[in-house]
């Protein structure tokens, strides 16, 4: 048996068949030879099939692996021509359509995205899944080692592709990129499933928008027919204008001055710059992405020391030392990047929530009881409206607009005199971005005084008292809260 397992091997590698059929070969069974033979080759073939599938799923770059039989239909309402069964049978590839999902945070998009995906790499379709920031990564490097055509040309091999949050945090030019590349893309005849919420990105890239709310799709729509209002109202089932923003046209704080910049300067790029912020004022930064903005936001934390000048925490007459002296004096600071910088990934919702109150829950000799941390991270879900199955779950299992309700949420569960809180709102649909901005009111109205470090501007003339306009690390041009504040006035600043 050993010799002719010996020469079945042997021959196999010649014919360049699989090292399976070797060991099929010597425990196939069969009544004649002529079925033997059948039950070999099949077993083959089905291998060869799983083999493949595992390959293409393995290759995929899938997050997390989703399938239909996970998937709860009932929970969700098709529009008219959609179903469960369309999906799993990939009508959209098979007609020659792509497919465009839109809707809010934790609607189940990237779900069944995933579901649609694994379920291609069934059929032998070959997949592409892209965190779109991740292919930005490797575009750029492409391009500066001289092989972005050769990155193309794999991409290509794939005959659906899944971008999800298409443009998510990106700059101009790599918004440009991406879309060059969907364009590129189509003309290949390949389908593209695109997940966003960005509102101006769906409607400039689409044919069709397809509504997520709820859980439930709430219909589909031609881009050419409507408008980005109209598509608020459907994700959000109401008008967005009159609560989205403030209301008021005028500057609305106490005159305590609560923290200031004295002359800063920092080896990060700020130059000379000097503000003071009042009790319960929003003060908004607003320039380019290399403008300093986000600079001021880590200088005011004291995560970055001044070169010259002060930075001073007025109320109580001190100069930021660090970090560590920020916290003990009631100062938080929100970063931009939630999953690098900010949150706990790999650990529970309920200790992102609590850490930074340990101590104001640790007992004698810092013990901190499990019933008090449970109870606030229950509380805290509750009152923040954290979508997810308990505070036990893992942070990575939640939606990026849920991240940033713990994100947000868990500083102010503390009592603070400054939040310091760099694009609150970035990557997160719009309904989660209402909730931010009726947080930040709710607080405001506390007292709580805000530094806002924000790249969209209507977000700055939205909800601040007064902005200051940044350029080359400078202050350009500070804008107090009227009716008169604009777009363009403000970009004329900015460039």
């Amino acid at each position: 048996m050993d010799a002719y397992r010996d020469a079945i091997a042997s021959c196999c590698r010649q014919l360049r068949l699989s090292a399976n059929l070797v060991d099929n070969a010597m425990s196939q069974s069969g009544e004649s030879h002529q079925e033997y033979l059948y039950n070999l080759l099949s077993e083959e073939i089905r291998y060869r099939k799983a083999t493949r599938v595992a390959k293409l799923v393995n290759t995929a770059g899938f997050p997390i692996q989703h399938n239909f039989a996970a998937f709860r239909p009932d929970e969700v309402q098709f529009p008219s021509g959609v179903t469960v069964d369309s999906l799993k049978a990939l009508d959209f590839y098979r007609s020659g359509n792509n497919l465009v999902m839109y809707g809010g945070t934790g609607t189940g998009k990237t779900m069944l995205s995933i579901c649609i995906g694994m379920q291609a790499c069934q059929k032998g379709i070959a997949v592409k899944f892209f965190r779109t920031a991740a292919l930005i990564n490797q575009l750029s490097e492409a391009q500066e080692n001289g092989n972005l055509s050769s990155l193309h040309k794999k991409l290509s091999r794939a005959d659906i592709l899944i971008l999800d949050e298409v443009t998510q945090s990106l700059s101009h030019d790599n918004r440009e990129v991406i879309y060059e590349l969907i364009k590129k893309f189509k003309e290949l005849g390949r389908a593209i499933l695109l997940i966003s919420h960005d509102l101006e990105e769906t409607l400039r890239i689409s044919d069709s928008i397809t509504v997520l709310r709820d859980g439930r799709a709430v219909g589909t729509v031609e881009t050419s027919d409507v408008t980005d209002d109209d598509v608020k109202r459907m994700m959000v089932g109401r008008e967005m204008s009159g609560d989205y923003y403030r209301v008021d046209e005028e500057e609305i704080y106490e005159d305590e001055v609560v923290f200031s910049f004295d002359h800063v300067s920092t080896g990060t790029g700020l130059k000379d710059v000097s503000f003071e912020v009042h009790k319960g004022e929003i003060l908004a930064f607003c320039g380019l992405s290399d403008s300093g903005i986000h600079d001021v936001g880590q200088a005011a934390y004291g995560l970055v020391k001044p070169t010259s000048g002060k930075v001073l925490l007025n109320a109580e007459n001190l100069e930021i030392e660090d970090a560590m002296f920020s916290l003990k004096h009631r100062i938080a600071y929100v970063p931009k990047d939630r999953d690098e910088e900010a949150l706990m990934m790999a650990t529970t919702i309920q200790n992102n929530f609590c850490v930074p109150s340990l101590e104001e829950i640790s007992k004698k000799f810092g013990y901190v009881s499990a019933k008090e941390m449970r109870e606030m991270a229950d509380k805290a879900k509750k009152e923040y409206q954290v979508k997810c199955t308990s505070v036990n779950q893992n942070m990575n299992g939640l939606s990026g607009g849920n991240k940033q309700k713990v994100n947000l949420g868990r500083w102010l569960l503390k009592d603070l005199q400054l939040l310091i809180v760099d694009c609150p709102t970035r990557g997160v649909d719009i309904g989660v971005k209402a909730y931010i901005y009726h947080v930040m009111q709710e607080a405001k109205k506390k007292g709580l005084t805000m530094l806002l470090i924000t790249d969209e501007l209507t977000e700055a003339m939205g909800m601040a008292d007064n902005i200051i306009v940044m350029k080359d690390g400078m202050v350009k041009k500070e804008i107090g809260r009227s009716s008169h504040f604009s777009e363009e006035k403000m970009i004329e600043e900015m460039i």
